[in-house]
């Protein structure tokens, strides 16, 4: 009896202390490895961009920079800006970064040429 309260408590504790590091505000899971990139591209591939967030070259940039793209091209409102990195679940150290970065949460674009 006493080996399954010690295995109940330590599962709780465990899924409390997962719950309480993964869940945790998206501003302070901001942690980004140096030289990262993650790109982004239209569809057609006429607007590329490769994002670097711990040199600057954030997501606002990039909201930035396609704006006046768009409007340099004429382009419609919603013309829709993909993420070409792909996220790599396996791993678990990134969770935070793809939960909380806002970077992460464009759609995803699989492009073999890349």
């Amino acid at each position: 009896m006493k080996i399954l309260l010690y295995s109940l408590s330590a599962s709780i504790l465990t899924f409390c202390v997962t719950g309480i590091f993964f869940f945790k505000p998206a501003n302070l899971t901001t942690i980004t490895i140096v030289g990262e990139t993650i790109n982004f591209q239209t569809r057609d591939g006429g607007f590329v961009f490769s994002a670097m967030p711990s040199k600057g070259r954030d997501y606002k940039m990039m909201e930035r920079v396609f704006a006046e793209y768009k409007k340099q091209k004429n382009l419609p409102e919603n013309t829709v800006l993909y993420r070409t990195t792909f996220k790599n679940y396996l791993n678990v150290a990134k969770w935070c970064q793809y939960k909380g970065m806002p970077e992460w949460h464009y759609p995803y674009l699989w492009n073999p040429g890349l």
